[in-house]
């Protein structure tokens, strides 16, 4: 994707704390009292439009804003995308997920512009993915062809000299190329689900998340030389992130978190017995990578160890359990008493599983290469701790504990279990990645 080179003259802000500190409470005071100030002084409160990951969050913002009267886009000729630009074209503040804001185009960019809106993104965006809606074929096709061309920074576009006013199956793909959604790295496509200068076309833009140093879209904004300013909340007010102490809140968490410590059946995701030979610093135990290189006999053991620490080490049956493994080793690792409890590591935001008091996280994070090979390219920075850090957090959170309960949490990876315990600990994210 084509780098920004600085078109945003401000810095994005982001408000970064942990879960239950009212991230979503603190925009929705913010937006009524804007909204409750008088005309009469010559106050004109701001056009908002809030991006949320699900609908019933939609609803909680449209019925906790009712001043500042939001609309969520309806469909238009059968698509929302018309009903979201028309929202847009006559000024009214607006309320959305994620997914749909994946659609846009440059004449979205154009309304937006005009109508000076500030952005409220609650959980970052899950901004990127490889590109797998075409065929290799296909897309070797087009390169060869000159239909499409690579330029200096990675960007893929539409070559419209060669292919003018094109019609044919191929039109969505002229649509990204044109948006600049699209970049090619280390031979793979990678669709990013917005370009930088989407967040150009508002006055003001706010990201609320936690972790956000892990995130993508944190390394996403640093490749493309956008400067943030990072915030928290104390009480439910605003305050600087250098201010921040987790201290109280992660005591409670250590008293909440029971981690399971067993020799046998963390067994498979130990890096210690490799320490000292050749293979140290290439075995990385439950890794994306690592799964692809097993069989399905070598799999049987963490399957084996799972049904136990479900059926047998942990209490409440099948209706409390929650685990998470890559989406292809699903069907190899599921079994008794915890199948139905899979819920994708990727999960944010949804209370949709706050009922499960006993988890397994199966993975061991790391960052797709072609996407941190690119951002590095770029100019950024990545933390593959934190990024890991962020996940399991992120996943572990979509539990009972939100509601302050305790749960299980299984974790066979010997780095991901060291990642956690030493977030837990010291008062600070920054102390606990030095730890």
């Amino acid at each position: 994707m084509e780098l920004s080179n600085n078109s945003l003259n401000y810095s994005v802000n982001i408000i970064d704390a942990i879960m239950g500190e009212g991230k979503s409470t603190w925009l929705m005071n913010t937006i009524n009292k804007d909204y409750s100030l008088s005309p009469f002084n010559g106050h004109r409160p701001k056009k908002y439009i809030i991006l949320t990951m699900y609908l019933d969050e939609v609803d909680r913002f449209i019925s906790g804003c009712r001043i500042a009267d939001f609309k969520s886009p309806e469909p238009i000729h059968g698509r929302k995308y018309f009903g979201l630009n028309r929202l847009i074209k006559d000024g009214e503040n607006i309320v959305t997920t994620h997914a749909l804001w994946s659609i846009i185009d440059r004449k979205t960019f154009k309304l937006l512009k005009e109508q000076n809106y500030c952005l409220f993104v609650d959980e970052v965006m899950d901004c990127v993915r490889t590109y797998d809606d075409i065929t290799k074929h296909d897309m070797g096709l087009l390169l060869e062809r000159k239909f499409i061309t690579v330029d200096e920074s990675n960007r893929v576009n539409w070559n419209h000299e060669a292919a003018p006013n094109y019609s044919g199956k191929f039109e969505t793909l002229v649509s990204l190329c044109d948006n600049g959604n699209l970049v090619y790295e280390n031979q793979c496509f990678l669709l990013w689900k917005f370009p930088i200068e989407f967040l150009a076309q508002f006055s003001e833009v706010w990201i609320a998340t936690y972790l956000w140093e892990g995130s993508l879209m944190s390394n996403y904004l640093e490749a493309n030389e956008v400067g943030v300013s990072v915030n928290t909340l104390s009480n439910r007010n605003l305050i600087p992130y250098e201010e921040v102490n987790e201290a109280a809140a992660k005591s409670m968490l250590r008293k909440l978190i029971t981690i399971i410590d067993d020799d046998k059946l963390n067994a498979v995701g130990s890096v210690s017995i490799h320490k000292g030979t050749k293979m140290q610093n290439k075995i990385n135990p439950l890794s994306s990578s690592w799964y692809k290189r097993q069989n399905e006999e070598s799999l049987k053991s963490i399957k084996t160890n799972t049904y136990n620490y479900f059926n047998n080490i942990s209490k409440g049956g099948s209706n409390l359990a929650m685990w998470t493994s890559f989406k292809r080793d699903k069907n190899k690792l599921k079994g008794k008493g915890y199948t139905k409890g899979w819920v994708p590591y990727t999960t944010k935001a949804t209370n949709e599983y706050k009922h499960k008091a006993n988890l397994a996280y199966l993975v061991n994070v790391f960052m797709m290469p072609p996407i941190k090979q690119y951002l590095e390219r770029n100019g950024a920075t990545i933390n593959e701790d934190m990024y890991a850090l962020s996940e399991l957090v992120q996943w572990t959170f979509r539990s009972r504990i939100r509601e302050g309960e305790p749960i299980n949490l299984y974790i066979p990876s010997e780095r991901m279990r060291a990642i956690l315990i030493n977030w837990l600990n010291p008062p600070t994210v920054k102390q606990a990645l030095a730890a």
